[in-house]
């Protein structure tokens, strides 16, 4: 007899609300427990059911902004109607407009079943109030900073933090959009010419929009907005079709959405980028290809640096303050850098990888793909990648040290086996190309892991390679028997016959030497004895 499921309470709870977010067309909130003056940074964005715990029902709440899309005329506001297990409570937290409330309580009472967008404003003004909501924000958010701190918010002096405070504060752990790669905050991915980025990034979109995988890593679903300022519609069609072109294990790429015209980054960027923000459910990773086509114009009162760190410093703080992990794609110098720091390749100053939280690069060299990464919250990375051109998609192989090891024992086995011989270590490392130091030191862990054969001083051999299978003299060279020596003397060779030997193969198994003896007239004067 099969046990029936127990009906999950959250979820239970859940339905008649989710339903109620759709009518009053808001975002499903958590409000914070005990506090009665609530405000934006205050609520906790929800997805699911599965996101709150079951003390966490008297808490939820719904958001709707943006009131002037459903009364037309007046200012905006945004209200904040608590749940309450049916029994639901109106509040403005934005605004003054009352209509806005009684638009909300029309709904909740069932004078009308849902609110119905009535016209929208001009784009340019609705834009410009958009901007200035977030500048309020963020200076409503310095201010509450500045009061828990016990600190005074002076434009023109220091705010504070004593160091028993500091260590007193909770903080949320780091949410990571890629994990291990690109954590909230700004990135910088940059990369050669062609070498794939474009690919790199949008499997980094599709995994974060499906809540799938990418290089191997698994991903918490959230939406995505992908600016595309290069490839056009029909290529980025073209391209997912290509990484995915079986409909029926395609992913869910309905929580990706594209914007293929941006602004250059400024006062109506920031404020489109907060329009999207504020219309999804849960705003997590924003792509930008490339940076370089929405980069600001530069002052010529600053020098490269200065640009450079003035461009990317309002877009590092709108994604530091949203939560929101924003990957800026940008190149590589076209003539490469005389350091070994991949970091020092980046087209432009180093004002870029100084303003961003987590730089990324993606190089190639003559031992395949690298990803680098440096970053405020990442550990240093050095991933080996690979492009599968059936797949089009980058996989993570490990640490660059581990699998270029692994790819150097390949090559020494290799190399043994195709000599059929012992070899020394710095023949070995004319063969591979490798340093002759590595060799040896790698040949030592080989044969500890008898994956070589030690078959003398300074000689190694293949184990496929045995003593049957090829005769060598004590330094692993070939005994060789020389038909003259340097000075004539003739050598003669006993030979058993292929026939009767048992290996049937040639076996030296004696040399003499013939020599003629000389004549007296053939000795040296030095060299005859005196007659006594």
């Amino acid at each position: 007899m099969q046990t029936q499921r127990k009906a999950d309470p959250r979820e239970a709870a859940w339905r008649p609300f989710i339903e109620m977010c759709h009518r009053l067309s808001g975002d499903p909130v958590l409000i914070p427990d005990g506090k009665t003056e609530i405000t934006r940074d205050d609520l906790t964005k929800l997805s699911h059911w599965d996101d709150i715990s079951e003390a966490d029902i008297p808490r939820l709440a719904i958001l709707t902004d943006s009131f002037v899309r459903f009364i037309g005329d007046g200012d905006d506001a945004s209200v904040l109607t608590v749940w309450n297990e049916g029994t639901p409570n109106v509040m403005l937290i934005e605004g003054e407009f009352v209509p806005a409330l009684d638009a909300v309580m029309d709904v909740i009472c069932g004078n009308e079943a849902e609110l119905v967008e009535q016209s929208r404003p001009d784009p340019q003004e609705r834009l410009a109030k958009i901007a200035d909501k977030l500048e309020r924000r963020i200076e409503e958010r310095h201010a509450r900073e500045a009061a828990n701190n016990n600190t005074q918010a002076i434009k023109t002096g220091f705010v504070r933090t004593n160091t028993t405070d500091l260590l007193a504060q909770t903080f949320a752990p780091i949410k990571w959009i890629i994990p291990g790669y690109v954590p909230e905050g700004l990135t910088l991915l940059a990369g050669k010419q062609k070498l794939g980025k474009t690919w790199m990034a949008i499997d980094w979109a599709a995994a974060v929009a499906s809540g799938g995988y990418t290089m191997g890593i698994g991903c918490e679903q959230g939406d995505v907005l992908y600016i595309d300022m290069e490839n056009g519609d029909r290529r980025i069609q073209r391209r997912i079709f290509a990484m995915w072109p079986l409909k029926p294990v395609r992913p869910d790429l309905s929580r990706l959405e594209w914007a293929s015209a941006s602004p250059v980054i400024g006062k109506e960027f920031y404020a489109a980028l907060d329009e999207w923000y504020a219309a999804v459910a849960n705003p997590r990773l924003v792509i930008i290809d490339v940076f370089q086509r929405i980069k600001p114009n530069g002052s010529a009162a600053k020098n490269a640096y200065e640009n450079d760190y003035a461009a990317l410093t309002g877009l590092q703080q709108w994604a530091t303050l949203r939560g929101v992990g924003v990957v800026a794609l940008h190149h590589l110098k076209k003539g490469g850098s005389d350091s070994d720091d991949p970091f020092e390749k980046l087209s432009g100053s180093n004002g870029l990888s100084a303003c961003a939280d987590t730089t990324l690069v993606l190089d190639r060299s003559a031992q395949g793909c690298t990803l680098y990464g440096r970053g405020r919250d990442v550990e240093e990375i050095e991933s080996a990648v690979t492009f599968d051109k059936t797949t089009f998609r980058w996989n993570v192989q490990g640490n660059v040290t581990d699998v270029r090891r692994s790819d150097e024992r390949g090559n020494i086995l290799q190399a043994l086996l195709d000599a059929g011989e012992s070899m020394s270590p710095n023949v070995i490392a004319d063969v591979t190309g490798q340093r002759p130091g590595n060799v040896r030191r790698l040949l030592l862990s080989m044969v500890k892991a008898q994956e070589v054969r030690k078959t003398g001083r300074g000689s190694y051999a293949h184990p496929a390679v045995t003593d049957e299978t090829h005769t060598t003299g004590n330094n692993g060279n070939k005994v060789t028997t020389p038909k003259d020596d340097m000075v004539g003397n003739k050598v003669t060779e006993e030979i058993v016959s292929d026939d009767n030997h048992p290996l049937g193969q040639a076996i030296v198994t004696d040399v003499t030497v013939v020599t003629a003896p000389l004549d007296d007239d053939d000795i040296p004067s030095f060299l005859k004895r005196k007659a006594s």
